[in-house]
């Protein structure tokens, strides 16, 4: 049966409405777990429209902790994706949660239960829908029942994927740059079909690696963190680049050296460090690994001096910047990274030093033109000009971006790290927080499919149908966790 048809859907805005109700009464103190269950069956009927569908749903998902809750988050209320008719709403009055919960039921509508990926998008890019949705439960526990049995499912199905594991959708020729035409030999599958997510490219490992982390700080299972660990390892093979003693290769063939894996490598070494006790042999060795990137990444030459902007990666044979496209989720990553490390550190001036380098690149890249609309002050890449193909990668940088960006606030949020930043007053943090939710506000309003609460890929709008999919969703997702995530932050620096 399609619920589509099923009942008579409410009006948008009052469906919206009350979904903000529902999720304030659930933020509420419980006085006993009865009227929990209570609550939990209004949250699921607003998502649902319909009470009945919601209370069986929460009795299917008790019972059975929804394994395969028919391939969503929450009720599939539509079966088809596309197209989606063009459908405008200019209502601000919903709240950054409620957005955040819409959003992330639309992204649902893509995932595929017998793979544990997402349909219209490749493999890395369901590494980061699924990291987004984490964020998001990290940030609002009422998702727990929902979200576990998704990534518990992802961890199961995915990795037995070798052949999608293996498939590199690039941007078009246009945009490539200096990417190598060359495609890498398939990595070596594991005993019993997992390939405990290893692939050819050094940089799919670094978002499936991150992704797990943060699913283990949701469900602190051994395995999520020992396969971080593995492809830490996996990418330490490849830690031999030609230029200035290192580097982390793109690929294993090593046919190119980039900013976005080192980025990421930081990224993972460094919260590899956090994810351990603070006196363990573990943090001393990934701690150690993390400066060892960060010291190489600085003096690499990828970041221009001048502008601190980022460039794609460098000439392998002068090991000069190519200069390269200057993509958004080169200058994001690198934040989250740096904030990571300033959190592993005691030392005011060291932490004062990843925070300064930090700010000179988020500073430079909300206020760049080539990224930045002029006009609206929304974030965009230089590939969505119009006419042009920001290819099947493209359209999930900006989300990178913007959720990097809100990692990097809540560290200066922090009350060590607010009082070495001067966090009370005008500042930088303050500066991002208004970016950030400016670019999630814009692609809310102009930039979203009312009826399906589908994002498209320019922020700014209008809405195009064309250029719709998981990766779309899921990059919008980021930039409203994102909002989410400063709101907190602030709330709680305030106080």
């Amino acid at each position: 049966m399609d619920l589509k048809y099923a009942k008579t859907p409410l009006d948008e805005k009052h469906r919206l409405q009350m979904c903000n109700e529902c999720q304030t009464s659930m933020d509420l103190e419980v006085p006993g777990p009865r009227w929990r269950h209570y609550l939990k069956v209004i949250f699921y009927a607003c998502l649902c429209r319909s009470v009945f569908l919601g209370a069986a749903f929460y009795l299917f998902s008790y019972t059975t902790h929804g394994a395969f809750f028919n391939s969503t988050l929450f009720c599939n209320i539509d079966k088809d994706v596309n197209p989606l008719p063009h459908h405008q709403s200019n209502d601000s009055s919903v709240s950054s949660l409620s957005r955040a919960l819409l959003t992330t039921e639309a992204l649902q509508k893509y995932y595929d239960p017998a793979t544990g990926l997402y349909n219209t998008t490749g493999w890395w890019n369901s590494a980061n829908a699924l990291t987004a949705i984490a964020d998001l439960t990290l940030l609002n526990s009422s998702l727990l029942e929902l979200a576990i049995p998704v990534f518990e499912n992802t961890f199961d199905k995915a990795q037995q994927q070798t052949s999608l594991a293996n498939v590199r959708r690039t941007m078009s020729s246009q945009h490539l740059g200096s990417f190598p035409a060359q495609a890498p030999q398939p990595a070596k599958e594991a005993e019993g079909g997992n390939n405990g997510f290893k692939n050819a490219y050094y940089d799919d490992e670094a978002w499936w690696a991150l992704l797990w982390l943060r699913v283990y700080a949701l469900s602190p299972q051994p395995r999520y963190l020992s396969t971080a660990a593995s492809l830490f390892d996996d990418m330490a093979l490849g830690w031999s680049g030609p230029c200035r003693g290192g580097g982390l290769w793109w690929d294993k063939p090593h046919t190119y050296l980039g900013a976005i894996e080192n980025e990421l490598f930081l990224s993972v070494a460094s919260n590899l460090a956090l994810a351990h006790p603070p006196s363990s042999p573990e943090r001393s060795f990934y701690l150690f690994w993390a400066k060892r990137i960060y010291r190489w990444f600085i003096k690499s030459g990828m970041i221009d001096p001048q502008h601190f902007t980022i460039n794609n990666g460098l000439n392998l044979t002068t090991c000069a910047n190519d200069n390269g496209t200057v993509w958004t989720y080169n200058q994001g990553v690198v934040l989250g990274g740096l904030a990571s490390l300033a959190r592993l550190t005691d030392d005011k001036n060291e932490s004062a030093e990843y925070l300064d380098l930090a700010n000179r690149i988020a500073t430079a890249a909300i206020t760049n033109q080539g990224l930045v609309d002029s006009a609206t002050g929304v974030l965009h890449e230089p590939c969505e000009e119009r006419g042009q193909d920001c290819g099947a990668d493209g359209p999930q940088f900006k989300g990178i971006f913007v959720r990097n960006l809100g990692y990097l606030v809540q560290q200066m949020g922090s009350r060590e790290a607010g009082r070495q930043v001067g966090s009370r007053g005008p500042g930088p943090m303050w500066l991002y927080k208004d970016f950030i939710l400016r670019n999630a506000e814009s692609l809310w309003v102009h930039d979203r499919d009312e009826a399906h609460n589908a994002i498209g890929l320019r922020w700014t709008g209008p809405f195009e149908e064309d250029n719709v999919s998981a990766a779309t969703q899921g990059s919008g997702l980021d930039a409203l966790v994102a909002g989410v995530l400063v709101e907190k932050t602030l709330v709680e620096t305030k106080k």
